[in-house]
């Protein structure tokens, strides 16, 4: 995780036994607005939301091919991004590529149940310059928690999603 600016983590500590297999050190956080030291993304929801990406998506830095211009050719309808930024209000929650053709059910199974809105960026939007401050409006595809997906209106032309 990536805190916006305006935004820190408040990091914790533990252990934790999954299913019965062997105990080990879990780290989580909290996200805290820094002027006012208010908690404006709790410890419980940053844990959920780490599980479903992990889940969903895979590792951070995940690949879906060795070549992009292969997989676009393969899958020419899929809305692939590569080297994509995955982000909430917050800040940055992952890096990757992600086919939002076929991860749409999953993105937004995430934003509902974390209650998060889910932006999905391309690679300069949110590296380099903008890793403090992603360029959430220039999201290519926005998950928003019970609601449709919201695709950038310059790329509706191109991808059949819906």
């Amino acid at each position: 995780m990536v805190p916006k600016k305006g935004y820190k983590l408040e990091e914790f500590e533990g252990i934790v036994n999954e299913g019965g297999h062997e105990e080990h050190l879990h780290y989580s956080y909290a996200i805290i607005e820094e002027k006012t030291g208010k908690v404006v993304v709790s410890q419980e929801t940053t844990s959920l939301l780490s599980v479903l990406i992990n889940e969903k998506l895979g590792y951070p830095g995940k690949m879906i091919s060795g070549s992009k211009s292969g997989y676009r050719n393969h899958y020419p309808d899929n809305m692939a991004i590569f080297n994509a930024n995955l982000c909430i209000d917050e800040g940055k929650v992952w890096h990757g590529d992600i086919d939002v053709t076929k991860s749409k059910n999953d993105l937004q199974e995430i934003a509902d149940k974390t209650g998060k809105k889910l932006y999905v960026l391309f690679e300069m939007d949110g590296r380099f310059d903008y890793e403090e401050d992603p360029l959430l409006k220039n999201a290519v595809a926005v998950f928003v928690p019970d609601s449709p997906l919201q695709i950038r209106k310059d790329l509706q032309q191109y991808y059949t999603l819906l």
